[in-house]
């Protein structure tokens, strides 16, 4: 809480095989490279080199290089326009054969054989730089803690971690984290004493909960997880069980095949825009306020994510819902015990009866995600996306399929949108984010399926969201008509308060956002705001004031902690 402080010193010795001289960085410094001590440059050019020297754009570049070169004094701006244009003119004059998108690493590093077990006279004579101190006392370290490891790695009933020892109730009451007698299986339980495992809400009162994930590593990129849950919602006296299997099978395509099915308390906004659960069990016990609405889903599951060519994913899924509606179970409170809490039913202007009373549900999707220009790696087999400094689009369908499987859904639902991020450096970027979409068809269609905007309306939440509408109520932007939704925002260490001398040296960022949203039943809301970011390392506070048809609405403020949980 009271900060990090930390120093390292490192030394070594590096052997060049090979040295390419920088005309550019030579220039920088005053020499030529036509100086005697670079006249040995082979002169015969390829004729690739003779095409890509004629390049309008390399030419115009190399122009733009030496004016800046010829400056007497570069700034830090001048400093970064350097840097990013010897960056283009390295891709450009590189031969189309070796423009790849795949990252390989150029550095190989050598042990050889028997460098760990050579004595000290040997480095001795070999090391230039006699050890220091601190170096000597931290291969000290080392060693000790390596022989720590051997002795535990060699005892196989030792559990994964707590500081306290209770012997075997070890990982019953704290959870475990450990490979089991088959070294490709592996399991991780998070124990019986977990804040993950305690909830409650009105619907269910008090929910306990378990949860066990085995892992089978058959080889790299290879992998199948076995995640089986169990809960008990005590005041309605539900039993709820739920299992995902997940079986990632294509390593160089990224291929994942998830089932998933049971029976569960579902928020209404899930998966990705639900309340959190311990948010509303604070809200609920302590403010007599439940955020959170929901209803009780038997459900399976399927969905299949490829690549089917670089940057370009399909993810084609498929669900079939039992839907039960639930009513509030308890009236149960630290706080204001005479008072109900409100009705288990969204506050939406587009909510029916039909739309959340009991039904079954078919509905398949399709959906298309492509990033131009997708940089990746490739280790051991294993394809891993790295960058691309162009937007993320995807296109979407959704069709709710009446009669198939008992189903009473009947809609259709097209949907399209971008993502980008553009870093200036490690601590600044910009980002931003449209989506936009329609229902052509929405006959039949229940509240849980209707496109549902990022809404936390609670002031105090345990993330950042980069990208949400802090006013409006949970449920209130959710349409099954037509909409759009676009977020922009902008982090930096100096935008506006860090200027004042009290912060200027803290290392607290900031953020300026606006978000976007409309619909036939909101018309061009906009929300903007301002938040100090990483106060006190991990705490963001952040202020805001919503508008509807440019007339102010409201303000508020909001405190988010950013913790594991």
């Amino acid at each position: 809480m009271m900060g990090v402080k930390g120093s390292a010193k490192f030394g070594a010795s590096i052997k060049y095989n090979k040295i390419k001289v920088n005309d550019q960085v030579l220039a920088m410094i005053g020499i030529q490279p036509t100086a005697p001590e670079f006249s040995n440059k082979a002169t015969n050019k390829s004729s690739v080199t003779t095409k890509l020297a004629e390049n309008k754009l390399v030419k115009k570049n190399d122009s733009k290089i030496t004016h800046l070169l010829e400056k007497e004094k570069l700034t830090n701006r001048d400093m970064n326009k350097l840097s990013d244009l010897m960056a283009k003119q390295d891709i450009a004059r590189k031969p189309d054969s070796l423009k790849s998108l795949e990252i390989k690493d150029e550095v190989k590093v050598i042990i050889e054989k028997g460098a760990n077990s050579r004595d000290t006279s040997y480095w001795s004579l070999m090391r230039p730089i006699p050890l220091s101190t601190d170096e000597i006392h931290s291969f000290r370290q080392r060693d000790s803690l390596l022989s720590v490891n051997k002795k535990f790695a060699s005892d196989s009933s030792a559990f994964v971690n707590h500081k306290r020892n209770y012997g075997v109730l070890n990982p019953v009451f704290f959870g475990i984290r450990r490979a089991l007698k088959d070294s490709t299986w592996s399991l991780k339980y998070d124990g019986l004493i977990s804040t993950k495992r305690i909830s409650f809400n009105a619907v269910d009162g008090w929910k306990v909960s378990q949860s066990i994930t085995f892992t089978k590593n058959y080889k790299p990129g290879k992998s199948l997880t076995i995640t089986p849950y169990l809960a008990y919602a005590i005041n309605r006296e539900a039993i709820l069980a739920t299992g995902i299997i997940n079986y990632s099978y294509a390593p160089l395509k990224r291929g994942s095949f998830e089932l998933y099915g049971g029976k569960n308390t579902v928020d209404f906004n899930s998966p990705t825009n639900a309340v959190h659960p311990f948010i509303n069990s604070v809200a609920s016990l302590f403010y007599k306020e439940n955020f959170a609405r929901y209803y009780e889903n038997r459900f399976i599951n399927l969905s299949n994510n490829i690549d089917i060519a670089n940057g370009l994913v399909l993810i084609a899924s498929f669900k079939w819902n039992n839907i039960s509606q639930l009513q509030n179970s308890t009236n149960f409170s630290f706080v204001k015990k005479g008072d109900n809490y409100k009705p288990n039913l969204p506050s939406n202007e587009e909510l029916s009866l039909q739309s959340i009373e009991d039904q079954i549900n078919t509905v398949i999707g399709l959906k298309i995600v492509y990033t131009p220009k997708y940089f990746y790696r490739i280790s051991n087999g294993v394809k891993t996306m790295s960058n691309s400094k162009y937007p993320t689009f995807y296109f979407e369908y959704k069709k709710g399929i009446k009669q198939l499987f008992a189903s009473a859904a009947d809609f259709d639902y097209l949907g399209a949108g971008l993502e980008y991020i553009k870093e200036w450096s490690p601590t600044s970027s910009i980002a931003t984010e449209l989506h936009s979409g329609w229902f052509p068809n929405n006959n039949r269609i229940h509240f849980s399926d209707f496109s549902h905007a990022q809404t936390q309306t609670s002031p105090i939440l345990l993330k950042e969201y980069r990208h949400s509408f802090y006013l409006p109520g949970y449920y209130t932007l959710s349409t099954s008509d037509k909409f759009i939704k676009a977020y922009l925002s902008v982090k930096a260490p100096y935008l506006a308060l860090k200027h004042l001398p009290i912060l200027s040296n803290t290392l607290w960022r900031e953020m300026v956002w606006c978000s976007y949203y409309t619909s036939p039943v909101t018309h061009n809301y906009v929300e903007v705001g301002y938040t100090l970011l990483e106060v006190l390392l991990s705490a963001n506070i952040g202020v805001y004031a919503g508008f509807d048809n440019g007339k102010f609405n409201t303000a508020g403020i909001n405190f988010s902690s950013r913790i594991s949980y």
